[in-house]
């Protein structure tokens, strides 16, 4: 299969993992060619001046 995001939630980060059904975030190869085999390695880093949190991630491809 495709690489893909699932979010995973503890209440205190170390054990009792409660995964998402489902995948949060797929990639689009339609709209983005870089990632048709994927995404991978994600990053997650709040921003205080925007209030978010933003997500980098490396796009999975044969170029």
């Amino acid at each position: 299969g495709f690489s893909h995001f699932t979010i995973a939630r503890s209440d205190n980060g170390i054990n009792g993992w409660e995964i998402d059904p489902e995948p949060t975030f797929e990639p689009d190869p339609v709209n983005y060619p870089e990632e048709i085999y994927g995404i991978e390695d994600p990053r997650i880093t709040y921003i205080d001046e925007m209030g978010k949190w933003a997500v980098a991630y490396t796009a999975f491809s044969d170029s």
